[in-house]
């Protein structure tokens, strides 16, 4: 089918309600990489787009008149990896992904002490939200794990014991995620 009665079937389409038969596939291209638009709307009228995501109740629906982006379904990271500490719980680590899992080393952390080390990663800028959140200790005491500092190339977190009383005593896994975000 050429590109004229794709976009002419295309016009029918949205003119009439009808639906586009798209059995065969579809693809629009440019001649250049990243030149011209596809365009929804001009500012003051738009249209929403709904992409329903193998059910009726999965979808990704960009709402242009109300500014907001809705998924239906979980949001997956899919570029991850692993790394485990080595030597003290104030030891650094590597991960160049934008989510992972950081198992710390086995390690005494005293009733009310925190420590803090640095996760390398070339996927955090300046204006990264990079979050941590405890996934499973196998220890007594209350642990809590929070980002402290966020620099381009690298994220602090800080391990805090919060009970009064018991040590934390054994490994913790550490789940991260990187949502790059923007000054302007």
């Amino acid at each position: 089918m050429s590109a004229r009665n794709v976009m002419r079937r295309w016009v029918a389409a949205l003119k009439d309600g009808e639906k586009l038969d798209l059995s065969s596939g579809l693809a629009i291209l440019p001649n250049v990489d990243d030149e011209g638009a596809i365009t929804v709307g001009d500012g003051t009228t738009d249209a929403d787009v709904k992409v329903f995501l193998g059910s009726a109740t999965e979808y990704a629906l960009l709402d242009v008149g109300n500014s907001r982006v809705e998924l239906a379904v979980p949001l997956l990271m899919s570029d991850g990896g692993t790394v485990t500490q080595i030597t003290t719980i104030s030891t650094g680590v590597t991960l160049n992904t934008t989510s992972g899992q950081i198992t710390t080393v086995s390690s005494t952390l005293g009733a009310g002490v925190e420590a803090a080390f640095t996760v390398t990663n070339s996927k955090v800028s300046t204006t990264s939200v990079v979050i941590a959140h405890l996934a499973s200790t196998s220890s007594a005491g209350t642990p809590i794990v929070t980002v402290t500092a966020v620099a381009a190339g690298s994220f602090d977190v800080t391990v805090a014991n919060l009970h009064a009383s018991a040590a934390l005593d054994n490994t913790m896994v550490i789940n991260f995620v990187v949502i790059d975000g923007a000054a302007s």
